[in-house]
């Protein structure tokens, strides 16, 4: 999380870019604002798998897990 203090007043049209960014990913953006203590803006962007990822979860009867086997070397 990234904290800051304001001093001034902007002219606002970074909120316009984060906007039209949202928009164009399909995403959902959440402002939620108090008083006195700040602005928490919330930006959730659907992520997909790629159909090859998917078929390897289903081929599978167990969880995901890590490789920790290392590949020989060349």
């Amino acid at each position: 999380m990234c904290a800051s203090t304001k001093t001034s007043d902007g002219g606002g049209l970074g909120m316009v870019n984060i906007y039209d960014y949202a928009d164009a990913m399909n995403a959902t953006l959440k402002l939620e604002s108090k008083r006195g203590h700040g602005t928490t803006l919330i930006l959730t962007i659907p992520f997909i798998a790629p159909p090859s990822a998917l078929a390897e979860l289903e081929l599978s009867d167990s969880p995901v897990e890590a490789s920790t086997e290392q590949s020989p070397a060349a």
